[in-house]
């Protein structure tokens, strides 16, 4: 008799103890599911969080499109290194510019940053952009977003104009990357250059 009572303590505490595993199994088995579930239905459908430059807004990305958000951050950010420049510094950012822009027109834009240059140092002329609005385009224009503001142009430290501007810049997604295709002055009556550009095959006001 004293010999079986611990022997059947052992029971119960073994029969505790399968019980348990067999709750704790169940419950990762309905994880799982749920978790394979949930990927099935997410694949073609995700959505990731980028963070261009200078980030000020959340933005997303998904197989086929991209945020207005993110079209924004980098309109602002890409316009700025086009836009507010210096001799000294429009060098480097029209380097940093070229790692954005698509690969077709890539050669143009160096030349008119080539050229931008020379005029900036050959005048010793600076220039300041201060946008005030940003408007995205719809359906066939949806990769496109004007951006409308005063550049002010300095020569030597003194401030020689300020003019109402918009520009064009205009992008495409592919492989998951955005990049920049098209960046020019366009006219004020002139919705997302659908007419001549004030500045042909240039990211750049001609002076």
């Amino acid at each position: 008799m004293f010999g079986r009572k611990p022997f059947a303590g052992e029971l119960d505490n073994l029969r505790s103890s399968n019980n348990f595993l067999k709750i704790v199994i169940t419950v990762q088995l309905i994880i799982g599911i749920v978790m394979v579930f949930g990927w099935w239905r997410s694949v073609g459908n995700e959505r990731t969080i980028l963070v261009p430059p200078d980030l000020h807004k959340s933005v997303w990305v998904d197989s086929e499109k991209v945020s207005n958000e993110y079209l924004e951050e980098m309109a602002y950010f890409l316009s700025s290194l086009v836009l507010n420049a210096t001799p000294e510094s429009i060098k480097y950012q029209g380097d940093t510019l070229l790692r954005y822009v698509a690969p077709e027109t890539r050669g143009a834009l160096k030349a008119s940053i080539d050229t931008n240059a020379a005029k900036l140092s050959a005048n010793s002329a600076s220039t300041i952009f201060h946008p005030s609005s940003i408007t995205f385009g719809e359906a066939q224009n949806a990769m496109k977003v004007l951006i409308t503001g005063v550049l002010t142009t300095f020569v030597a430290d003194k401030k020689v104009e300020d003019a109402q501007k918009t520009f064009l810049l205009e992008f495409v997604y592919r492989t998951g990357k955005i990049s920049l295709k098209t960046f020019k002055e366009v006219a004020q009556n002139d919705q997302f250059g659908e007419k001549s550009a004030v500045s042909d095959n240039s990211i750049f006001m001609q002076r």
